[in-house]
């Protein structure tokens, strides 16, 4: 696509600043001029794009796209391990014969509710995921927009869709059951 096309300019317009400066940062992902112009129409001045763009480039931390797939792939990560760790308690307390068994175990119900809308909340969260690509679902992306055109990219099927959602609903159940199993073990 053509950076000079009517329509490319006003989707670099409804970038946010922040990801169009990355993208002014990385120099190859889109048309200075035009990425110039959009942050003028923002009230920005060129020697305060040419600071940021400056100060991007040369800074140590790490990229956004970086950072979020670390987050990602840590995420997953311990929340397999918290798997084990609540099934393995799940299992001591409904196996257990204490006063403090029946409400833990509706708690335990609760938190699992709570943690499916707390999944479901993480399938709509919107990050650079990717250098060009923002994402929509942590941790599991459930479909991408790529930065350098604008185009939509959904998963390719409905059920691959559905297992992206599914695993991050599972992953938000997992944490909120976490505390309540942490309790358990606290008790006994």
């Amino acid at each position: 696509m053509h950076y000079t096309d009517p329509k490319h300019r006003e989707y670099l317009r409804d970038l946010p600043t922040g990801y169009l400066l990355d993208l002014l940062a990385d120099e190859e992902a889109v048309d200075e001029e035009v990425g110039r112009q959009a942050l003028l129409e923002r009230g920005l001045s060129n020697e305060e794009i040419d600071e940021r763009v400056a100060r991007r480039r040369r800074s140590r931390w790490l990229k956004r796209s970086i950072f979020w797939s670390l987050a990602r792939w840590s995420i997953l990560g311990l929340s397999a391990a918290i798997l084990v760790f609540n099934i393995f308690f799940l299992y001591r307390l409904l196996l257990h014969d204490d006063p403090v068994t029946i409400p833990l175990i509706f708690f335990t119900l609760l938190c699992c509710g709570f943690g499916f809308f707390f999944g479901y909340k993480m399938t709509s969260h919107i990050y650079q995921g990717g250098r060009h690509h923002l994402y929509c679902g942590f941790p599991v992306p459930v479909g991408y927009v790529d930065l350098r055109n604008g185009t939509e990219q959904p998963p390719d099927s409905a059920a691959q869709m559905i297992v992206r959602i599914a695993i991050n609903a599972m992953v938000g159940v997992n944490l909120t059951v976490f505390p309540v199993m942490v309790i358990y073990l606290g008790i006994h």
